[in-house]
């Protein structure tokens, strides 16, 4: 991996934590079949709550939590084909607002897994993934949206959890990325797959992949460029032992 290529200076972005208007929060509410009546509010979050297993909290202007436990589950039905539950998840987004730019399809995977009282699991609903880009460059950390599905195709649930952008920055110059990589081991930071704070003078990190991303972080007021890194981790005896994830400030 040439580490010199990476070093195109991406700009720091602004994002906004106020809360919907009234009328945004009403027609949201009335999306998932809540009354704006039955609003509960603190200084943290709006809340809407039904009963155990269903309900929605809005955290903020496009940031919010819906469940909604699906009933009278027969898992040995089949759910139906992944192409179906995209296309579904996207007329659902697109039709209520929900869909933002910079959003793409990334993947269909289980989601829940349920338990009956014999302990046998089965799952019992699926979810489609989309993740936020930025000038065709991805977000990850607290940025996503997904929508799950039963075997029905009713959703059970939807994670909008992003922040809308309000400002571009300036564009720090981009730092070394191996340098920044020997400090995301060093500190243990965002390592994921491996304690390679704990175990790195025991181990040999390959790189396979580097990236330059960006990071949303839910107590941040921007959204910052990092550099993603990817690869296997190797013992002493050269055995490849588990994959790891590494990401670090790029500027």
């Amino acid at each position: 991996i040439d580490f010199s290529q990476l070093n195109t200076p991406l700009p720091i972005y602004e994002v906004s934590a106020a809360m919907y208007s009234e009328d945004e929060l009403k027609t949201l509410g009335e999306t998932f079949d809540f009354r704006f009546e039955d609003v509960s509010r603190n200084e943290q979050f709006c809340h809407w709550y039904a009963q155990p297993g269903h309900y929605l909290t809005v955290f903020g202007a496009s940031c919010f939590i819906y469940q909604k436990e699906p009933e009278n589950v027969d898992p040995t039905k089949p759910f139906p084909d992944d192409e179906v539950l995209r296309q579904a998840a996207e007329e659902f987004l697109k039709k209520n607002n929900l869909m933002p730019e910079g959003f793409v399809y990334s993947f269909v995977a289980d989601g829940v897994v349920a338990e009956f009282g014999s302990g046998e699991r089965y799952v019992e609903s699926r979810t489609v993934s989309f993740t936020r880009y930025i000038d065709n460059v991805p977000v990850y950390g607290n940025s996503r949206l997904a929508v799950s599905f039963d075997r029905e195709l009713n959703i059970t649930a939807v994670d909008s959890i992003y922040r809308p952008i309000v400002a571009q920055l300036d564009a720090p110059p981009a730092r070394d990325a191996r340098k920044m990589l020997e400090l995301a081991v060093k500190k243990g930071r965002g390592l994921f797959g491996f304690d390679l704070e704990k175990e790195s003078p025991q181990v040999t990190l390959h790189v396979t992949e580097v990236r330059q991303t960006y990071w949303e972080d839910e107590e941040a007021d921007c959204i910052y460029p990092v550099f993603h890194y990817t690869g296997d981790v190797y013992n002493k005896k050269g055995e490849n032992i588990g994959k790891f994830v590494a990401m670090e400030q790029s500027f």
